[in-house]
C-alpha cells in the first residue's frame, strides 16, 4: 500500500501531466496553419506529389502584411481556406503552397482539393502557379474564403453571381484574384488591382 505522501505525489503528477497535454492541444489547435485540420487523405496527396512545398504561413508574410491579416483573420492561415468552393454539401480545401527553403524548386501553387460525394477520392485542381519568388524569406501571399454574392471586376464592366463559396487570392496590397466554381469549372475574375 502506498504511503499518503506517495499518494498526493502521484496525484501532482497526474495533474502536471493533464495539464501539459490540455497547454498542447490548446498550442496545436491555435495555430491556423496546423495542417490536422485537412482531411488525411488530402495530407497524404501532399506528402507524395507536393513534397517540396508547404502551406503560407503567417510568419512567412512581410511585417506590415503579418499585422493587418492578423488583424482582419486572427484565427485564420493565409495558406489554408476550407469552404464550399464546388458543392453545397462537399466541403473543399484550398491551399497556397510555397517552396520550402532547403528545396530547389521557388515559387508558389494554389490548389484546391475537392470530391464529388463522401466516398468519392480527393481530386485536386490547380488555380494559378509561380515558378518565381523564395516566398519564405518574405511574401505578401494570401488566400481566403469568401462567401456566396455578387463580385464586380477590377477594371471593367465583368462581374460573377457566385452560388457558392469563393476562393480569394490576393498579393497585399497589390491586387486580387476571386476564384469561383461555375459550369464545372473554376474561373477567375480580377476584383483589384
Amino acid at each position: 500500500m502506498l504511503n499518503p505522501k506517495c499518494i498526493v505525489a502521484l496525484r501532482y503528477v497526474f495533474m502536471l501531466l493533464v495539464t501539459i497535454t490540455a497547454l498542447a492541444a490548446r498550442a496545436r489547435a491555435t495555430d491556423p496553419c496546423d495542417l490536422s485540420a485537412i482531411p488525411e487523405e488530402v495530407q497524404t496527396i501532399l506528402q507524395s506529389s507536393y513534397p517540396d512545398w508547404q502551406p503560407e504561413r503567417v510568419e512567412h508574410l512581410y511585417d506590415d502584411d503579418r499585422q493587418f491579416w492578423i488583424k482582419v483573420h486572427p484565427n485564420d492561415c493565409p495558406g489554408i481556406a476550407i469552404g464550399h468552393f464546388e458543392s453545397n454539401t462537399q466541403l473543399s480545401y484550398a491551399l497556397l503552397l510555397i517552396s520550402k527553403p532547403d528545396r530547389k524548386r521557388p515559387g508558389l501553387r494554389i490548389l484546391v482539393f475537392s470530391r464529388a460525394g463522401a466516398t468519392a477520392p480527393y481530386v485536386s485542381h490547380l488555380l494559378s502557379k509561380w515558378n518565381i519568388g523564395l516566398f519564405y524569406e518574405g511574401s505578401d501571399q494570401v488566400i481566403a474564403t469568401v462567401p456566396p454574392g455578387v463580385y464586380k471586376e477590377a477594371i471593367g464592366p465583368h462581374k460573377a453571381q457566385i452560388d457558392l463559396d469563393g476562393l480569394w487570392y490576393e498579393t497585399m496590397e497589390k491586387g486580387a484574384m476571386l476564384y469561383y466554381w461555375k459550369g464545372g469549372r473554376y474561373h477567375e475574375l480580377v476584383t483589384s488591382d
